[in-house]
């Protein structure tokens, strides 16, 4: 009886461990979640913004 008991707590003592894990896990992904994200302005042209200011005109080897 006494090993029956003993590998229960075992088995109650690692879901536990992978209990605590999942909800260090899940405060983890919510303060990422909660944190403000640092974003700058767009100026509206999206080639200008990705350094190719005349995409077109660099195709055809204009620029």
């Amino acid at each position: 009886m006494d090993e029956l008991f003993m590998a229960l707590l075992r088995r109650v003592g690692r879901q536990l461990c992978e209990l605590k894990a999942w909800i260090r896990n899940l405060r983890k992904r919510r303060q990422e979640m909660s944190d403000p994200k640092k974003l700058t302005a767009s100026s509206g042209n999206v080639f200008a913004d990705l350094g190719l200011a005349n995409p077109a005109l660099r195709v055809l080897g204009m620029e």
